[in-house]
């Protein structure tokens, strides 16, 4: 995680987001979501950049970032999950 509301400690409200930079020198980089509470509610999926040629199935590395709106759940603590 690179930055973004979502990386912070504090209490947060509308709309927020999560920089990432992900890394993966083996099969590459397919998707990156990100879950509260174990269900996800935003992902980037680089399928249109997975050519599955030279032994790399997707590109090695991506830096992006995920935007979520905070108001869809109930205040309160909540578990952030960033997946690749």
């Amino acid at each position: 995680m690179t930055g973004g509301g979502l990386t912070g400690d504090s209490g947060l409200s509308g709309a927020q987001s999560i920089a990432y930079r992900a890394e993966d020198g083996d099969s590459g980089v397919r998707l990156v979501a990100l879950r509260v509470d174990g269900a996800t509610v935003a992902q980037n999926d680089y399928l249109a950049k997975c050519p599955y040629t030279s032994f790399l199935a997707c590109p090695a590395s991506e830096s992006d970032a995920l935007s979520w709106n905070t108001a869809s759940i109930a205040g309160g603590q909540h578990q952030l999950q960033l997946v690749v």
